[in-house]
């Protein structure tokens, strides 16, 4: 007589229902709440409008080169799957084998590769992509439909929105190379960082403000700064920003005694800069100053007690991050960017030319250099202090430079932050103006002139260093820390050729979303006047979207001409704002003038985004790609624009 039994009925509903509640929880832990999810979801819908499948930064051959060979099973790279040699930017050599860097990123990317592989076995790729965005859409639309408590008119109304455009996009699909599964695992991978840039942002202000202003916030990081347009392409800047996020929110939570499980908390914003070291390990040693400082500032002599665990959370999180580094150096303590570069002077990246010739390579922090070693205990103990000192002392050495920039190189610091302009050294390969300036690039930007002001009337009222312990005042001081030590990290080397958005600076936009809602009265005017701000972005989009691609097409403008008409109007869009911005500290009778200032800068990026990947692709003509739109009916769109 067998001893097996018959599952029954109730047993599978069990079963379902554990993993249903599983699902539920590690949603929640992502997510935290249906209004995360609703910022999510809308997320990657955004973000993969703007998606263009290839290969633009020269640097991503080697980082796609290295990825194929990590899902080939070993790190190094054999052969030049991508680019033509393996003589590109970011290459490194030891013991006569070529290895790239970012590992980290690459690791996380190996899911979607595997997903991708899978899907391509059962189904159409580029039918499949475009079934789940359909369905990422008709989800957001039920899931805005019960926080708004419309949920039949939202429901139906997203059943046939995503019901067309899927249709649609299906009717004019072509397939996906298979060659290009790598790089599109790549870009997926990133597309969902970017997609929890915004959740992380809006979880971190709901929680140390309201849930209503923690959701404009998250809106503003993916819609009104570049967030959205560098998530598509596979570079670190926007896994830089998520782990900065991250650590900033779990530092947030740890400030406050009631937190559950407080030290492990703790010891997660730790981890976060544990993963970005695996990623980049210069801009991790920031991330780690910053919460150093931060914590020393903020925490009673009591919470000193907490460093065990949160120092071995750090610890433990590091081991991917020493691993390959032992795999590829023979030493835990040197990570892939401080080996000698593979015929590359001066290791960075460059756009792509159209006509095939790469501009100079950007200088990166941290690149170059002598590395590799023995694998003994006294080698690694050398390699170690030999590490922590090169670390330091560069580190100490760009904050310097970043120092002297800003006080001997204005103009440079000008063309960086306000005004970009042609300028003959960062033109590049192109010679053409596309790169624009902070401001240029997000004119939310413009509130930061409330800044000072409000701080100085805080300051007034009541200043006191014990409230530093607060969560809300020990995350503004770690805001600022990371600002000013993240700028000043760069700041030397900019402005370069290949920034378009000054991308080695992205992870200060959302940031500065952050710090604007923390420290000025923009967060009074978020929650006030939350639906001035979204029907102005709306109509800024739809009515001037069309507008800005009606005269740049009728007036036959170059690209460099098209981005510098951006620039322009950026540059006013933040102008306005800066001006109403100056009255929010002192009175609220301009709010509603300053949320639709609000709406209008973020409208300006969101066209310029879907602009560059339509109009601009092939209307122009001359915009470095590689390949075609995500969704195929964008690429109609595109042809349509071109033809006009």
């Amino acid at each position: 007589m067998s001893d097996s039994r018959t599952v029954s009925a109730a047993d599978v509903s069990r079963v379902v229902a554990r993993i249903h509640t599983r699902s539920v929880r590690a949603g929640r832990l992502v997510v935290g709440d249906q209004r995360g999810l609703a910022l999510f979801l809308g997320s990657l819908c955004y973000i993969a409008l703007l998606t263009r499948v290839g290969i633009f930064i020269t640097d991503t051959y080697t980082t796609a080169n290295a990825f194929v060979a990590l899902t080939e099973g070993h790190l190094s790279i054999e052969r030049a799957v991508f680019g033509p040699s393996l003589d590109t930017p970011g290459m490194h050599v030891v013991d006569g084998q070529l290895y790239g860097r970012n590992y980290g990123q690459l690791v996380l990317s190996l899911p979607a590769y595997w997903l991708l592989e899978g899907a391509s076995v059962v189904a159409d790729l580029r039918i499949a992509l475009v079934a789940v965005w359909s369905l990422a859409l008709l989800w957001f639309s039920v899931v805005l439909g019960r926080i708004l408590d419309y949920r039949r008119a939202f429901a139906l109304s997203g059943c046939v929105l995503a019901l067309v455009l899927f249709l649609a996009n299906v009717a004019v699909a072509t397939p996906v190379p298979e060659a290009i599964v790598p790089v599109l695992a790549m870009q997926l991978t990133s597309i969902l960082s970017g997609a929890l840039v915004a959740v992380f942002a809006y979880r971190l202000v709901g929680y140390l403000a309201t849930p209503r202003v923690g959701v404009v916030a998250g809106v503003l990081v993916v819609l009104g700064t570049p967030i959205g347009f560098w998530a598509p392409i596979p570079k670190r800047h926007v896994f830089t920003t998520l782990c900065v996020l991250l650590a900033l929110f779990a530092f947030a939570k740890s400030r406050d005694p009631e937190t559950p499980r407080r030290d492990l908390v703790h010891g997660g914003a730790y981890a976060a800069v544990a993963l970005l070291a695996w990623i980049h390990a210069p801009e991790a040693l920031v991330l780690l100053v910053t919460l150093v400082v931060a914590d020393f500032a903020s925490s009673p002599a009591a919470r000193y007690r907490s460093l065990p665990v949160v120092g071995g959370v750090f610890v433990l999180a590091l081991v991917p991050f020493f691993l390959t580094n032992f795999l590829i150096a023979g030493n835990p303590f040197v990570p892939p960017r401080l080996l000698r570069s593979f015929d590359i002077a001066d290791a960075g990246s460059s756009v792509v030319d159209p006509g095939g010739a790469d501009g100079d390579p950007t200088a990166d922090p941290g690149s170059g250099g002598s590395g590799g070693g023995g694998g003994s205990i006294v080698e690694s103990l050398v390699g170690l202090l030999d590490a922590i000192v090169t670390a330091g002392t560069t580190f100490v050495r760009l904050l310097v430079g970043g120092v002297e920039t800003a006080t001997e190189r204005t103009s440079d610091l000008y063309r960086t932050f306000v005004r970009s302009g042609y300028v003959v050294a960062n033109s590049g390969a192109s010679e053409e103006a596309i790169n624009l300036s902070v401001l240029e690039s997000a004119p939310v930007l413009g509130s930061a002139v409330a800044v000072p002001l409000a701080a100085v009337n805080r300051l007034r009222a009541n200043f006191d260093p014990r409230r530093l312990r607060d969560p809300r005042p020990a995350t503004a001081l770690a805001v600022v820390v990371f600002t000013a030590l993240f700028t000043l990290l760069y700041v030397e080397r900019l402005p370069l050729h290949a920034q378009v958005t000054v991308r080695y600076l992205i992870p200060l936009y959302p940031v500065s979303v952050v710090g604007l809602v923390l420290l000025t009265p923009i967060e009074r005017v978020c929650r006030k006047e939350t639906w001035t701000v979204a029907w102005t972005v709306a109509g800024g989009v739809l009515i001037g979207g069309q507008v800005v691609a009606a005269f740049v097409l009728s007036q036959g403008l170059a690209l460099g001409e098209a981005f510098q008409f951006h620039a322009l109007v950026g540059l006013g869009l933040a102008g306005v704002l800066a001006v109403g911005a100056t009255a929010t500290p002192y009175t609220d009778r301009f709010d509603r003038v300053v949320a639709g200032a609000i709406g209008l800068a973020t409208a300006g990026t969101v066209v310029f985004s879907l602009l560059v990947v339509t109009a601009y692709a092939t209307g122009l003509g001359r915009y470095p790609v590689d390949g075609g739109q995500l969704l195929p009916i964008l690429r109609v769109l595109a042809d349509l624009l071109s033809a006009v």
